[in-house]
């Protein structure tokens, strides 16, 4: 199962790129949309699995846009405006709005209702991976390897709970810097590359004192990135374990 998609439909830019990075943080793949021609266009080509819609945009009124969207594809749609009044909640709830939130909002409340349309549609997922010695709880962010507990820093653990939520996928190290890190002007790629090294001597490190060939391991892919691999996966092109 993919890493759930959302799609943001936002004029102002300082928003769509805050929603944005706080969506891309908790692992989801964010899709943006600076009107609501852009918003219909993007939610036909990429099918999101939620959308957080602004109703006060440039070209189309956000009403409208919802009408279109519940018409169109069963989606839930979560409204994030300043139109706060009874009349606008009731309107977009009967048009078939999910959720709604008033502006200014708190973050942690946004993403807390995200959460809860995400699995309440059933299109929220975090891995569970067992593989021979490995063992690995996204929802818990915990890693064992031979029943023994892997201690891991909180960014290794969200590495590995976006890498191992799409089995064989190349991630660039620009999106797990946008997933993991954020849009901090302080670190850049490096940090990815630095916090892949320490990730994968810990596996390493593991897997010789459970006694075990690697189950799992996290390749690098020349030019790309990095991407999470199993024994089930094809083999990869580059050396395991070895630098980017």
């Amino acid at each position: 199962m993919q890493t759930p998609r959302v799609l943001v439909i936002e004029d102002d830019r300082e928003i769509l790129d805050l929603l944005g990075m706080y969506l891309a943080r908790e692992g989801y793949t964010v899709v943006r949309a600076a009107n609501a021609a852009q918003g219909l266009a993007e939610a036909e080509r990429q099918l999101p699995d939620l959308v957080v819609l602004d109703l006060m945009l440039p070209d189309m009124d956000g009403l409208e846009v919802l009408r279109r969207m519940v018409a169109a594809a069963d989606v839930p749609v979560l409204i994030v405006t300043a139109r706060g009044d009874v009349a606008d909640r009731v309107a977009g709830l009967r048009l078939g709005a999910e959720d709604y939130v008033v502006k200014p909002f708190a973050t942690e409340e946004l993403l807390a209702r995200v959460r809860v349309l995400l699995r309440r549609s059933g299109r929220l997922h975090q891995p569970h991976l067992s593989h021979g010695a490995f063992r690995f709880d996204g929802e818990g962010m915990r890693l064992e390897v031979g029943g023994q507990e892997v201690p891991l820093t909180r960014k290794e653990l969200e590495v590995l709970r976006v890498l191992a939520g799409r089995p064989g996928y190349p991630y660039t190290r620009g999106q797990l810097l946008e997933m993991v890190w954020g849009y901090d002007a302080e670190v850049d790629e490096r940090a990815v590359d630095t916090c892949m090294t320490r990730l994968r001597r810990k596996l390493q490190v593991a897997y010789g004192r459970a006694g075990s060939a690697p189950d799992v391991w996290i390749d690098a892919v020349w030019g790309i990135g990095y991407k999470f691999v199993t024994r089930e996966t094809p083999a990869p092109a580059s050396p395991r374990m070895g630098g980017a």
